[in-house]
């Protein structure tokens, strides 16, 4: 959670959603004069964050049909060798091996597994931002990464501050490849079933 080091900036508390620009977010924030609160863990949910509704808070959501594939290409880095990253790197970086994937998450048991230290990682934005109940989404605005560069606009013309964020994100990513090439029929069910409310809060669609 990033909070203010300079009295002119106004107090926010950013939700770091998976997968979507979190890292570059954060950086943008820290080029401005916000730095992380420590002692938070990063990817925390607005609901264990005391005081939420004293600041301006928001988060970030992206496609699932994306972010699944960008999860997929970051385990799958040469760099990335903890017992996690090997969970996917059993399967080819091709197609094939995305959609082999995609299938072993309704069929493994390592997804589930808690030594594997999974946490949020495969559970919806929409329960990763809302109450105990999952009716209400507790942060005050919601970005799109679809979007990046204009909402983000819309924070720093709100918190009053440069947005230095096009700059920084622009070679975050080294996938220039559509999700949808990615996709068979099965993996597209798959996905559709796991992050339907997803699609449905966030007006996504493959």
């Amino acid at each position: 959670m990033p909070v203010s080091i300079n009295t002119n900036l106004k107090p926010i508390i950013f939700i770091h959603t998976q997968k979507a620009a979190g890292h570059s977010i954060r950086v943008a924030l820290e080029s401005v004069g916000y730095e992380w609160k420590m002692g938070i863990n990063k990817h925390a949910p607005p609901r264990d964050i005391h005081s939420l509704d004293q600041y301006f808070s928001f988060a970030f959501v992206r496609n699932p049909f994306d972010a699944c594939i960008s999860r997929f290409s970051y385990h799958h880095r040469e760099d990335k060798k903890n017992p996690q990253d090997l969970l996917f790197q059993r399967f080819s970086k091709d197609k094939d091996g995305v959609s082999s994937w995609i299938k072993s998450l309704k069929t493994d048991d390592c997804w589930a597994d808690d030594k594997y230290n999974w946490k949020d990682t495969f559970k919806t934005q929409k329960k990763f931002l809302s109450d105990d109940s999952n009716d209400k989404i507790l942060v005050d605005f919601v970005g799109k990464f679809e979007h990046l560069n204009d909402d983000f606009q819309k924070i720093c013309d709100t918190i009053g501050c440069d947005n230095n964020l096009k700059g920084i994100h622009e070679n975050s990513s080294t996938r220039k490849s559509n999700y949808r090439e990615y996709y068979d029929d099965e993996a597209i069910e798959i996905i559709e079933s796991m992050y339907k409310e997803d699609l449905e809060c966030f007006n996504y669609e493959f």
